[in-house]
């Protein structure tokens, strides 16, 4: 969330027919500018999906680029990413994940300035932490976890210099500058998910 754009729904607008989704957002003066639709193939005529887009084996965990206009799917069974534009045009690009384990990639997040994605996979024991590069789609690096610990939670911090993983019994604070675990934050009781407040 940048406090900017304001999402809403309502069917007495342009739209496809029913209700559709729409935002608005401030202008450099703080002003609201005029509403826009989100488009197909999110909003449709009769409110059911648009044309599905084949992902790989058990997609897991979805992100977004901030600008809204690219997104990443985790596919846990096949080791990969796919990356698509969310207004359906183009063709899905599958992004192959290699590490010194067999990658079953599952949480997923974006960097605020929108040109990191980040992938979290957990094989038998092996922890990883991927880093992709969105502007080329291709892996930058493949990063092992301190300890054994599973992964339930991934957030980038709002200035995008750490990362933070939420595990069974720890939080990690990741350094994406120098690509290194600086702390670890020990938790009474098991996380569920991981968030950082804009």
């Amino acid at each position: 969330s940048d406090s900017e754009t304001l999402y809403f729904s309502s069917d007495g607008w342009f739209g496809f027919g029913k209700k559709d989704i729409f935002y608005i957002r401030k202008n450099d003066k703080g002003e609201w500018l005029d509403a826009q639709n989100i488009a197909y193939p999110i909003n449709t005529a009769t409110n059911t999906l648009g044309t599905p887009i084949a992902t790989g084996l058990a997609p897991r965990g979805i992100a977004f680029t901030p600008d809204g206009e690219k997104v990443y799917v985790s596919n846990h069974d096949d080791g990969t990413l796919l990356s698509f534009l969310a207004d359906g045009s183009g063709t899905p690009t599958t992004i192959p994940l290699t590490s010194s384990s067999s990658p079953t990639p599952t949480l997923l997040a974006s960097s605020p300035s929108g040109n990191r994605v980040f992938a979290i996979s957990t094989t038998d024991g092996d922890n990883v932490l991927f880093i992709i590069d969105s502007t080329t789609d291709t892996q930058l690096a493949a990063i092992d976890y301190p300890v054994n610990d599973g992964a339930n939670g991934l957030a980038i911090s709002a200035d995008g210099k750490y990362a933070f993983i939420a595990t069974v019994s720890n939080i990690f604070q990741f350094d994406l500058a120098t690509n290194m675990f600086i702390a670890t934050i020990p938790i009474i009781s098991s996380s569920s998910n991981a968030t950082i407040t804009p």
